[in-house]
């Protein structure tokens, strides 16, 4: 089965109220699987450079997304 990847940054979500955290997530047709490997930094432009010089775009974020998700890269 073919997955996407996608990093979506969050700016002080509860668990990590210091700066930037960027997680990993492997999307399917039927689910959406968080993984382990997480980016974390106090601003957030070091995160969105390592994802664009890796191929990834960003998605800006839904209004009905957490407050604390700033956007997404696929």
């Amino acid at each position: 089965m073919e997955q996407l990847t996608i990093w979506t940054i969050y700016d002080k979500p509860k668990d990590y109220p210091h700066g930037f955290i960027a997680r990993k997530f492997l999307a399917s047709r039927d689910s959406l699987v968080p993984t382990q490997s997480i980016m974390i930094c106090s601003n957030i432009e070091p995160i969105q450079q390592e994802l664009e010089a890796n191929g990834f775009a960003k998605v800006s974020r839904d209004f009905a997304d957490q407050p604390s998700i700033v956007e997404s890269w696929l």
